[in-house]
């Protein structure tokens, strides 16, 4: 049986690098993305594939998915982890938010 594989955004600390270390810990390969080029040492330490983007950027998230579709082909878990959601009522969001 092929490992598991989690992706997790926003992984550079706090709760989306424990949610990563975490996988980890249990056997998962880990595809994880942040802003900050930390994000690269983190996935050298968890062996995974590590991306510099942003939750907010359509473009960022492709990559993530491609890159972990690359390396594992599979993706079977996704914690959408971030620290700045967009603000004001759900349904009155545009997708742009």
């Amino acid at each position: 049986m092929q490992q598991k594989v989690a992706l997790i955004t926003a992984a550079s600390k706090g709760i989306g690098l424990a949610c990563a270390r975490e996988f980890y810990d249990r056997g998962y390969k880990v595809s994880i993305m942040a802003r900050g080029s930390e994000i690269n040492d983190i996935g050298n330490e968890l062996t995974g594939v590590a991306i510099e983007g942003s939750v907010t950027n359509k473009a960022d998230l492709k990559r993530l998915v491609d890159a972990s579709m690359g390396a594992y082909g599979r993706i079977d878990v996704v914690v959408n982890n971030t620290g700045h959601p967009a603000k004001g009522d759900l349904l009155d969001l545009e997708e742009e938010d």
